[in-house]
Order: C-alpha cells, then sequence, then structure tokens
C-alpha cells in the first residue's frame, strides 16, 4: 500500500506530538521514508525517451513489454531501437489496468530499421488490447518454418494503433496450407488467422501504412494470408471499426491477399499486391484477391480503391491457377445512400488461370458502387468459364461506371459484364476493348448479360 500525505499535516503532528529532538529526528525520518516510497511509486510508471537493445535503457523486448504491462504510462514514451534483438516467444502488449495508454499517454517505437527476428511458434507481436501504440520503420521477421505463423495479431479490443514503414518477413517458410497465418491479423486466436469477436472488435481505429509484406526464402509460397481483417459478430451491423490498410506492398501470399470479415467501415487503399518473390506456381489452385463478406457502412464506406493486383501466379508465368479464381469475392456487403460499398480505381493486369475465373464475384450487395476499375491482360487459359464482373441481385444504386476491360484473352465460354436481377442500375462510361475471346472455341462471348 502506498501512503501520500501532505508536508502541511506532517509538520502539524511533529510540532503537536514530538517536542524533543529525538522525537523531531524520528518524524524527520518517517517523513523521508514516506517521500522515498512516494517517489518509487511515481518513478514506477514509465514515460519519456528511452532506448530498447543491447546497452539500452530496456534490454530485451520481454523487457519492455513487462515494464508497460506491469507499472503503466505517466505520460507518452517514445522508445528507440538502438539493436537487433532475437526474441524466442512472442512480444505481446497488453494495458496495465491503473495506467493504460490513452490518447495523451502514447508509445511511439521508433524501429530505425533494426530487426526483431522472431523464432516464436506463433506470432512475433501480439496487440492483446493494447492501444495507442505506433511502431515505425522495424523490420519484423519471423525464422520459423510453421505455416501458423503471424506478424503482427490485433486482438481483444486493440484500438487506434499503427504499424507504418515497417518490413514484415518470413525468412525460412517453405511450405504452405489454406489454415495458416498472415503478415497482419486482426483475429481473436493467437494460433488462427479469420476467427471473428463478438461483443468487441479485434481492432478498431487501427492504420497499416507503407509496410512492405514478403518472403525471402527461396520459392516460398508465402503466408496463408497476407492481411486478415476478422471484426465481430454481435457488432459489426452498427459499430464502426473503420481500420484502415494502405500503401501497402504485398510480394507473396498462398491464398488470399486482402481478407475483410464481419467489420465496419474498414478501407483497403493503394495497395500493391503480387507475388513477386515467387518464381514458380506454388499458390493454391483456388485464388482470392481481395475477400469482402458481410460489412457494413455506418459512418464511412467499407472500401477496396486504387489497389494494383499483378503478375499471379508469379511473373513471367505461362499457365494459371487451377481452380476458380476470384479478382474480389464481395458478398453481402451493405453500404448506405451516403456511404456506398466501394470497389474503385483497382488494377488487375497479368493474371493468369486455367479454370472458371471472376474479375469479381458480386453476390447480394446493397448501395454498391463499382468505379473506374481496370483489368488489364487477364488470360483465361483454360475451358472454365470467364464471368468478368458478375453481380448478382444488386441492391440500391447499383452503380457500374467507367470501368475498363483490356488486352484480355479468353478461350471459352465469356461473359465480361453479367447482371442478374437487383434493381435501379446505373452502367455508363465503360470500355471493353482489343480482347481475344472464346480463342480456339465455338463458345459464346456476351459483352453484356443482362
Amino acid at each position: 500500500m502506498v501512503v501520500i500525505c501532505t508536508l502541511k499535516t506532517v509538520n502539524k503532528n511533529m510540532k503537536k506530538i514530538y517536542k524533543n529532538k529525538q522525537g523531531l529526528k524520528s518524524m524527520r525520518g518517517i517523513l523521508f521514508a514516506i517521500l522515498c516510497t512516494s517517489s518509487s511509486w511515481l518513478s514506477g510508471q514509465i514515460s519519456g525517451t528511452k532506448t530498447l537493445g543491447t546497452g539500452g535503457d530496456y534490454t530485451t523486448w520481454e523487457s519492455l513489454v513487462s515494464a508497460i504491462s506491469t507499472s503503466g504510462m505517466n505520460g507518452a514514451l517514445t522508445i528507440d531501437v538502438i539493436s537487433d534483438l532475437a526474441p524466442t516467444t512472442t512480444i505481446s502488449f497488453s494495458q496495465n489496468a491503473t495506467n493504460p495508454t490513452t490518447s495523451t499517454k502514447t508509445i511511439k517505437i521508433n524501429g530505425g530499421n533494426y530487426k526483431l527476428s522472431s523464432s516464436s511458434t506463433n506470432a512475433a507481436i501480439d496487440l492483446n488490447g493494447m492501444d495507442y501504440l505506433t511502431i515505425d520503420k522495424l523490420v519484423i521477421q519471423k525464422t520459423g518454418t510453421g505455416t501458423a505463423q503471424f506478424g503482427v495479431i490485433f486482438r481483444g479490443g486493440a484500438d487506434y494503433n499503427t504499424i507504418q514503414n515497417c518490413t514484415i518477413e518470413y525468412t525460412a517458410l517453405a511450405s504452405a496450407s489454406t489454415a495458416g497465418g498472415a503478415y497482419i491479423s486482426f483475429t481473436n486466436s493467437t494460433t488462427g488467422a479469420t476467427t471473428l469477436a463478438s461483443t468487441v472488435y479485434n481492432g478498431r481505429y487501427n492504420t497499416i501504412d507503407k509496410c512492405l509484406m514478403r518472403t525471402t526464402s527461396s520459392n516460398s509460397p508465402g503466408p496463408t494470408y497476407a492481411i486478415t481483417d476478422a471484426g465481430a459478430s454481435s457488432i459489426y451491423s452498427n459499430t464502426p471499426s473503420n481500420n484502415t490498410f494502405s500503401n501497402n506492398t504485398i510480394q507473396n501470399y498462398y491464398y488470399m491477399g486482402m481478407y475483410n470479415y464481419y467489420t465496419n467501415g474498414d478501407q483497403f487503399l493503394n495497395n500493391d499486391v503480387s507475388r513477386a518473390n515467387a518464381t514458380t506456381n506454388n499458390c493454391n489452385s483456388i485464388q482470392y484477391f481481395m475477400y469482402s463478406q458481410y460489412t457494413y457502412s455506418t459512418n464511412r464506406s467499407t472500401k477496396f480503391d486504387g489497389n494494383n493486383v499483378h503478375d499471379i501466379p508469379f511473373k513471367g508465368a505461362t499457365s494459371g491457377m487451377t481452380s476458380t479464381v476470384y479478382g474480389i469475392y464481395a458478398y453481402y456487403n451493405y453500404g448506405n445512400a451516403t456511404n456506398n460499398f466501394e470497389y474503385s480505381n483497382n488494377t488487375m493486369q497479368n493474371i493468369l488461370c486455367n479454370s472458371t475465373n471472376y474479375f469479381m464475384y458480386g453476390y447480394y450487395n446493397y448501395y454498391a458502387n463499382y468505379n473506374a476499375n481496370k483489368v488489364i491482360k487477364w488470360q483465361s487459359l483454360g475451358t472454365g468459364y470467364c464471368y468478368g464482373f458478375y453481380m448478382y441481385y444488386q441492391y440500391n444504386d447499383h452503380k457500374f461506371t467507367n470501368n475498363i476491360i483490356r488486352d484480355c484473352f479468353t478461350k471459352y465460354y465469356t461473359y465480361f459484364i453479367y447482371s442478374f436481377y437487383g434493381d435501379k442500375k446505373i452502367f455508363t462510361g465503360n470500355k471493353i476493348v482489343n480482347n481475344v475471346t472464346t480463342d480456339g472455341s465455338t463458345a459464346e462471348t456476351y459483352v453484356y448479360y443482362i
């Protein structure tokens, strides 16, 4: 227990009770002990500028997160990383119950492009209910071979955090599965990438910006997902989550690029997605470049805008994925009259498919706006149908405008724009130019199928 009293009270008691010198000396000793105890209590909380690394204020990542969770914060904290470190366990940031981070008691970690080389079984960094933390210019390495590895996990209501200018990389990943990890994952699990929360989001108002996500081992298949954003099943229809994933470069993944599920107002903006680190067709036979299911747009749009997806299954490939390919799989996304569900200004180019494929699979989306997207050099090489922009039961202001399909090639039945049922459609300004379709077969091509 910490005792805090004022000097006025102490002096009054000293004069009243202790008249002799010995009593005065005793009371001075008690006062000194009280002040020392109070000073120790105050200095236990942390703030200011500290260093992390060999010879620093904190010599390990473990000691830093322990200080934050056990001592708490009494002001803003800046951590300057000064050396590479190699933790063997997950670095888990969690709040001190009495003195947590706030909008004024923030934490900024300046990585200095030093490495956090993690050999932990699952995540390198786990933000477990952590708020107001920024990690900048840190190289986050996963050095294990297991498929259930993660760069950074957000869970337990991790809000207002930023990961920016970081490199997240796998250095030894040689195998893959459809139930593995991700570079960035909002998930209510430390072992699964897509586990929903219920009454509290895994994270809200977070930003992932200008990060490089890659594999460095020879021809690695990549993690199962690049980014997963699993929301909350009980509150997603009326409570904004508003996470932002922007300006990131994704150079390898195995199954899904960007995954968005049970969220509200989350946005994927200007990300570059490819399999530039692969040199063979070692991705999963089914591909989802972008995936968005069961979302709402309470105070801002759920949005995929300005993303560039290219060179899949790898740059220079001559044959494609052997099963269904979805450019974007959009299923039950609920926009509104003010904040549409937005899929705009995206580019997909140099994509090779050997089976059924969709530029977009849109199913039961409301107030949907598909504007100024480009599909360039998409090749459907097998006998699977190419359904192009497949829009099925789009309701309330279904807008499909200024999209371009150019220099594409198909060998079987082709539907460039497929619109089935729904209401209130606006289709203007679209261009379908210089494509070769149903090459070498008697199959049919539909420019518009409505």
